[in-house]
């Protein structure tokens, strides 16, 4: 692997992106904004589609990213500093909520515990967002287009999972608001490879994204 080629910029924008996207989906889930929480998701990963999307992709999500590199979307380097990048910035939205609030963040519990059902809700969902997101690839959308998209996209996916999980489909944001469990890791990352990989062997000209 070559760490030598990643670009500083797209990893800060992806570190910015996901502190964004775990910031609105702590502050929806503590009552701060009285719109449901896979609208807000899906609005916050619209916007920064448009604003960073063309300087890393705007993965903000492990899952995606790794989906994204099982395709050869990504090379290995960039996938792990991305995820580090995701991880980071989630945890810095937590911090930064606890202490804006004294501490007393509510979250939306989950985490240790392993549940089947919820791996397989997070899987189903993940699978139809990142189909959305495969779509927008391959279709090379861009602005606003793509913003729609995979904002829509993500908004569905959530609708999926949050039938029997916390619908989170994001392992950062699961770790942000207190979800980290196998399930909440392991179901984003497998629904993600599948999503990824059925567009582009299913429906994808060539089976290329």
């Amino acid at each position: 692997m070559d760490f030598s080629k990643i670009k500083t910029n797209a990893v800060l924008a992806e570190l910015i992106g996901t502190f964004g996207l775990a910031g609105a989906v702590l502050a929806s889930i503590n009552g701060m904004i009285a719109v449901p929480t896979a609208v807000i998701a899906g609005l916050t990963l619209s916007l920064f589609v448009l604003s960073v999307g063309r300087i890393s992709g705007c993965h903000i999500n492990p899952a995606v990213t790794i989906g994204l590199w099982s395709v050869k979307k990504v090379d290995s380097a960039t996938a792990i500093s991305y995820i580090v990048a995701q991880v980071t910035g989630a945890l810095a939205a937590l911090a930064m909520m606890e202490w804006l609030v004294e501490g007393d963040a509510l979250t939306a519990g989950g985490a240790g515990a392993f549940d089947w059902k919820i791996l397989l809700a997070e899987a189903v969902g993940m699978a139809v967002f990142t189909f959305g997101i495969a779509g927008a690839v391959h279709n090379k959308l861009e602005d606003i287009n793509a913003a729609w998209l995979i904002g829509f996209s993500l908004f569905l996916g959530i609708s999926f999972a949050a039938v029997v999980s916390n619908g989170v489909l994001n392992p950062a944001v699961a770790a942000a608001i207190d979800s980290l469990s196998w399930a909440y890791i392991l179901g984003p990352v497998i629904g993600s490879v599948i999503g990824m990989n059925l567009y582009q062997y299913a429906v994808a000209a060539k089976g290329k994204l």
